[in-house]
């Protein structure tokens, strides 16, 4: 049973201008975890160092992104891991000239992009209306009429297009002839009557009382309906034509465009990238005039490595300062888990309820050897032990660090399959070495309950244990 690694609160004191070197030190070793910035701390130093940097980091990777997503880049996010590799690697720092540089140029980018989607935008919306009046010219097809005259008002002729249920035409047609009135239905759909009526003006309000009562709805016709059907759909197919003309260039100008400014994206994002160490711990930066203080927390057998590095880099234009957690701040202290590769696929379960505390006992340990000797405790049996374990040997390639799991498991199973003298499931080809379950299940089902007794046990004094290194007396007697 292991606890977290014991850590230690660092303080980093440097000059303003060399703090983002500094940064990309602390990300170069991996083993910094910044944190807020005490309140006493500052008010002794109030001011935040490379709050612009950092604001110039965020707006222009907010625009370099909108731009990816436009030219739907696919092998960024790769671009991005190498460029963080290179950094670490190279020392590059990246100053707020440069940062500027760039996002002026993003912003003419994505100036340009947008005018790209926009004029897409608008094809593909006119591209949308022209089938929808295409469909809609389906409903006026067998009126041999120029449509155009329809939607003129007229001075001594009242003429109306509309639907209305079909078993209702008989009626209205009848109590519009009494007022003089025609109607004519050019089309049938779904019980519906589309209708066409024409009359002298004059009793408008008296027929459109009548039109209500028979279910009437009026139609309106697209005002880009002028001339007969057959001629509006030759017209309407010529334009839709042309749009996806439109459409096919406008994709194709995004094409270009996107694939000229792909080197230069991938450039900018790597430049973001050497960035990000500055960003990360902006939250820990607190100064005053020209010195810049960091705090964090780093792993105690790291402390020195950082140590070293800092002196490599600055010499003695640094000062680093260390100390152990205090006992308030216990419960802020992060946790590094450095777990054994054979242990890995049981703290992968163990995360699944969570991460220990800093100072807590590590339960990865007993959880895995009560796993391995319960699951050999309930499908105790050789044959299919040794199935498992040897299938876990063959497949090892595919199963990468949970191959010691699933072996251990099938080598409990075959050893307690021993004890039992269960093989494939029949209990009277081996002797067994210490009971058959079946022949005493009273037995058995004491060592279960004695098992799960000795879990909670276990857990309840992993739990005092825990208080008591927490300084909570009183919660470990009473253990709540």
């Amino acid at each position: 049973m292991l606890t977290p690694t014991a850590m230690q609160h660092v303080t980093l004191q440097v000059l303003t201008d060399i703090a983002p070197q500094a940064a990309l030190v602390l990300a170069e070793c991996g083993v910094f975890n910044p944190e807020i910035t005490p309140q006493a701390l500052a008010k002794q130093l109030p001011e935040r160092p490379g709050e612009h940097y950092r604001e110039s980091v965020r707006g222009a990777q907010a625009r370099l992104d909108k731009i990816l997503l436009h030219c739907a880049y696919e092998h960024e996010g790769q671009d991005a891991v190498a460029a963080v590799h290179d950094v670490t690697a190279t020392h590059v720092v990246v100053s707020e000239a440069q940062l500027e540089e760039m996002d002026d140029w993003l912003q003419k980018v994505w100036a340009k992009c947008s005018e790209h989607q926009e004029g897409l935008r608008r094809a593909e919306e006119s591209l949308k209306r022209v089938d929808q009046l295409v469909s809609t010219l389906d409903t006026f097809a067998s009126l041999d009429i120029d449509l155009g005259l329809l939607q003129r008002e007229k001075l001594f002729l009242d003429v109306r297009l509309g639907t209305l249920p079909a078993d209702n035409v008989p009626r209205l047609q009848e109590a519009l002839a009494m007022a003089g009135y025609l109607l004519s239905t050019f089309l049938l759909t779904d019980r519906n009557a589309h209708s066409l009526i024409a009359g002298p003006t004059g009793r408008e309000k008296e027929i459109t009382a009548v039109l209500q009562a028979a279910g009437w709805h009026a139609m309106v016709i697209p005002v880009e309906f002028q001339g007969r059907p057959a001629s509006v759909r030759t017209s309407l197919r010529q334009r839709r034509a042309q749009i996806v003309a439109e459409v096919a260039a406008q994709r194709e100008l995004i094409k270009t465009t996107c694939t000229a400014l792909r080197k230069q994206c991938v450039a900018a994002q790597r430049t973001l990238a050497m960035a990000v160490p500055f960003l990360d711990v902006g939250h820990a930066l607190c100064g005053r005039g020209g010195l810049t203080v960091m705090t964090g927390w780093v792993p105690t057998r790291d402390v020195p490595r950082l140590h070293m590095a800092l002196l490599q880099r600055f010499s003695d234009w640094q000062v680093l300062s260390t100390r152990d957690p205090r006992p308030e701040e216990r419960a802020h202290v992060p946790s590094v888990m450095y777990t054994h590769r054979l242990l890995r696929p049981f703290a992968a379960l163990v995360k699944t309820y969570g991460i220990p505390r800093y100072g807590e006992i590590d339960p990865t340990l007993p959880f895995g050897v009560t796993f391995i000797l319960m699951y050999g405790m309930m499908f105790g049996d050789v044959g299919h032990g040794a199935v498992i374990a040897l299938l876990a040997l063959a497949l090892r390639r595919t199963l990468g660090d949970f191959t010691f799991f699933v072996v251990a498991a099938g080598m409990s199973s075959t050893l307690f399959g021993f004890l039992y003298g269960s093989f494939f499931g029949y209990e009277h080809v081996l002797p067994s070495l210490w009971m058959s379950p079946l022949a005493d299940p009273m037995r058995m089902l004491t060592l279960a309950l004695y098992w799960g007794v000795g879990f909670i046990v276990l857990a309840t004094l992993l739990n005092i244990r825990n208080r008591l290194v927490d300084g909570e007396v009183r919660k470990a007697l009473m253990h709540r």
